[in-house]
């Protein structure tokens, strides 16, 4: 998205700038849920439980 705003819109626009900005927190907060959640480390293993039949993690 990034890509498009900043290839037709013009960033020395309040309203461009201000969009560029957003986009810019939002990809790196997801960023970070990503790496902090664990959530692929779940799904692994529930696709490798479920799956293939490997055994549970112990916790």
């Amino acid at each position: 998205a990034e890509e498009i705003v900043g290839a037709y819109g013009d960033p020395a626009q309040d309203d461009t700038a201000e969009l560029l900005r957003w986009l810019d927190s939002q990809t790196k907060r997801n960023l970070v849920i990503t790496f902090g959640g664990g959530v692929n480390e779940v799904m692994r293993e529930q696709v490798a439980a479920a799956g293939l039949g490997v055994p549970r993690v112990p916790r």
